[in-house]
């Protein structure tokens, strides 16, 4: 099975990495030494697993990953927030 597609690091990750490489010239460690010691196609695989099940929790719950976006999803594409609100609403009015 392929990897999923990884949209952007979390804020999390994005500060290990940026922790580990602020150091990696007293601990020889690069960003790949990084991503091996820590799966993180498992982990991301598993991120997307259990929001799925928080989407399946409600009757018309989604789990859309977005390009281009990360933690900060209204900040990096507002246009796909607003196209989800749209939807929302617009489904809302056909019933």
């Amino acid at each position: 099975m392929a990897a999923p597609h990884r949209p952007a690091w979390s804020p999390e990750v994005a500060a290990r990495i940026t922790a580990v490489r602020s150091q990696a010239s007293v601990f020889e460690t690069t960003l790949a030494e990084f991503e091996s010691a820590y799966d993180v196609d498992a982990a991301y695989a598993q991120w997307l697993s259990v929001h799925d099940d928080e989407a399946r929790d409600s009757t018309r719950g989604e789990n859309r990953v977005v390009d281009g976006a990360g933690h900060d999803i209204e900040d990096d594409r507002p246009d796909a927030v607003l196209a989800a609100f749209r939807a929302i609403v617009d489904a809302a009015r056909t019933q």
